[in-house]
């Protein structure tokens, strides 16, 4: 990890073993740096400032997003948790796909978009029932622009395992989507 543009490196891997890390998220809180990580196989694993790797969950570990304090959404094997406590407290949002990529508002922390292996989702609520679909693709990424809270950026197609596809942006919190680009497999 490095928090100078890459200028120098922290070693990060003190208690992970061997692990494939599918995401890494990062955030401050209180002066301090916190992390959660997503793990083929080896579940969820959180770090607060210089302490070891702690498991938050086990299972097939994919996303994790910090959305305010120490709280947030996390993905494991089909289910998306909405946590508190930096993970100590998990409660199910949603349950139907492996690998669900999510998508937060920093100011909001109700609001997720999130997809499964056809759709795209969206709710205001931290997963309540006002769940709509916004898209008929599936993505493999999804990420709010930093400059603007609004915009989210995705990428993906038909399939979640699809190694072609196309790049969306909605600048309206996910309610309309433009294709802004394609990718495909070399």
């Amino acid at each position: 990890m490095s928090i100078n543009n890459g200028l120098t490196w922290i070693d990060i891997s003190n208690s992970i073993n061997a692990s494939q890390i599918y995401h890494l998220e990062t955030t401050t809180y209180l002066g301090d740096v916190h992390q959660m990580i997503g793990l083929q196989d080896n579940g969820i694993k959180s770090k607060n400032g210089n302490s070891a790797w702690n498991h938050v969950v086990k299972g097939d570990g994919f996303d994790a997003k910090y959305t305010d304090d120490l709280n947030g959404y996390l993905t494991i094997n089909k289910i998306i948790y909405r946590f508190t406590g930096n993970g100590n407290n998990l409660d199910s949002v949603y349950k139907d796909s492996y690998f669900s990529p999510l998508g937060i508002h920093n100011t909001s922390p109700g609001f997720l978009l999130f997809s499964n292996v056809d759709s795209t989702f969206r709710t205001l609520n931290f997963g309540g029932l006002n769940v709509s679909v916004n898209s008929s693709s599936s993505m493999h990424e999804i990420e709010r622009c930093a400059s603007n809270n609004n915009r989210f950026y995705t990428a993906g197609d038909t399939s979640a395992f699809s190694q072609e596809g196309n790049i969306f942006r909605s600048d309206n919190l996910g309610i309309s989507w433009t294709m802004i680009g394609s990718y495909e497999k070399d």
